[in-house]
């Protein structure tokens, strides 16, 4: 299953037909700095940057959080927590995996 909210798009569907369930595997690939807009779901998401540098950052309240995760670290933001990512490497094809797991992992705020 996919993270979105444009199910419509056959380019979005997910790529695994039914009966897979509760979970989402989505791989980010950055050539230059890029980031994702703060977002929450309704689900936890586990971080795994796989090349390159990636901070995660996250919001308590009204004051962000961040911390930088080097190939091999994991960090996992829990449910209902609004969160981002961005690139901070200029490794070629940085790449960051976000797995969501949960009943609902397409849902995203």
């Amino acid at each position: 299953m996919g993270v979105t909210e444009n199910i419509d798009d056959p380019a979005l569907a997910p790529k695994i037909a039914s009966p897979a369930y509760g979970f989402a595997v989505t791989y980010n690939r950055a050539t230059n700095s890029s980031d994702s807009a703060l977002h929450a779901h309704l689900t936890k998401e586990v971080f795994i940057p796989i090349r390159g540098a990636w901070e995660i950052y996250w919001l308590e309240g009204n004051i962000e959080h961040s911390t930088v995760l080097e190939p091999g670290d994991i960090v996992n933001v829990l449910t209902d927590v609004y969160r981002g990512f961005r690139c901070t490497t200029e490794t070629p094809d940085a790449l960051l995996i976000a797995i969501v797991g949960g009943p609902d992992p397409g849902h995203v705020a």
